[in-house]
């Protein structure tokens, strides 16, 4: 093989082949990232066994070929260089991959080529494209509330379920609830069905997922999502394992919630953060929480601590409908807030022991549930 391709043309996608494979433990062969060159392109692929990345790049090829090498000397190497052409070269015999920038030269050692397995193929006419900047930010507001403990099953993994034109993303770790609905009636076609995706493969997609417009398809039991270029080819892929598990039913909890719900008060989100950010100096792990109290128009936020102080911060709010005293997590509510967008948002209450649920006007289909803290007091003697 003997390719030359501009530093620029190639690094990032050396860098993410490089994000999915383990850096130094694990089979040689997870570690290895593969350069396949013809037809006036250099084919970036690595895989760790479930997630797969691909890259095609324009470059003028001399001599075909496919050889691998170790993926972090490699792209290490590719970004410490300055900008320009390199030439990458691997003769049958020599058993090292020759990289040469001008007077530099550098050689590294090659994987064994029976270990080479193509990628997964994209699947042909059956994706939806989407904008990457939307995507990435529905997974930024429901994946922190994905389970990351492996005992929870499926909770472990996002849910996207297809409706009458538009997906809805749901993320769930048994205190947390999130619900976001992109309004997209191709991307419920191209998912075909119910889907849970890991959570531990979505961080790495997320961190890949481009700007610009991005398409999505379902195949079998993968998920693939490729980077359309400006001129609407396809430049970068990624695919990932998709888990086949029976999901909780959330609908009918919320649906159960709501049908209790008696008040509920809408109150400036920037100003309840900053009380919330404020009253959480407070917090210990024995008292984490920020109590709620509702009188009239007016919503006072405490501490109930008191081995490093209380705090007390009345915000005006708009109140209706009848509340008691409630506790929140005060950390979780304040990442809660941060995922929100609009200047408002309103609390929904019923009862100091069942799921509060957090929206807002400015975006009618992002919700975000969490259940109560209960505060229980133990009398040691009378």
């Amino acid at each position: 093989m003997r390719v030359t391709i501009r530093k620029e043309s190639i690094v990032d996608g050396l860098i993410q082949a490089t994000n999915i494979t383990p850096s130094r433990t694990g089979a040689a062969y997870l570690r290895t990232v593969w350069l396949h060159a013809e037809n006036g392109t250099l084919t970036v692929s690595a895989t760790d066994s479930a997630l797969e990345f691909c890259g095609v790049y324009t470059a003028e090829v001399e001599r075909s070929g496919t050889v691998g090498a170790q993926g972090k000397y490699l792209a290490d190497l590719v970004r410490k260089l300055p900008p320009g052409a390199l030439t990458l070269t691997a003769e049958a015999n020599d058993n090292a991959l020759r990289l040469t920038q001008g007077p530099r030269a550098y050689k590294l050692a090659v994987s064994d080529p029976a270990w080479f397995q193509a990628p997964t193929p994209f699947p042909q006419g059956t994706g939806a494209k989407v904008h990457g900047q939307a995507l990435r930010r529905t997974l930024d507001r429901v994946l922190f509330c994905v389970a990351d403990d492996d005992s929870l099953g499926a909770m472990t993994c996002l849910k996207m379920t297809p409706q009458e034109g538009s997906v809805e993303f749901c993320g769930l770790d048994g205190l947390k609830l999130a619900l976001d609905t992109m309004e997209d009636a191709d991307l419920a076609a191209a998912i075909s069905g119910e889907l849970l995706a890991p959570k531990k493969y979505l961080h790495d997609l997320r961190k890949w997922l481009p700007e610009g417009p991005v398409e999505i398809a379902r195949h079998g039991k993968r998920l693939f999502l490729r980077a359309i270029d400006a001129e609407g080819q396809a430049m970068e892929s990624m695919s990932l394992p998709l888990r086949e598990a029976s999901f909780y039913d959330y609908h009918t909890l919320l649906d159960s919630a709501a049908s209790r719900v008696c008040g509920q008060l809408t109150v400036e989100r920037q100003e309840l953060l900053d009380a919330l950010d404020r009253i959480a100096i407070f917090a210990t792990d024995n008292n984490y929480v920020a109590v709620f109290e509702v009188q009239e128009n007016t919503l006072i936020l405490s501490s109930p601590g008191q081995e490093t102080g209380t705090g007390t911060e009345p915000l005006p709010c708009q109140a209706e409908g009848q509340f008691q005293t409630f506790a929140l997590a005060a950390r979780p509510v304040m990442d809660i807030l941060a995922r929100f967008c609009g200047e408002r948002i309103t609390i929904h209450f019923a009862d100091p022991k069942s799921l509060v649920r957090i929206t807002s006007a400015d975006e009618p289909g992002y919700s975000v549930a969490i259940m109560p803290v209960v505060i229980e007091e133990d009398l040691y003697y009378e």
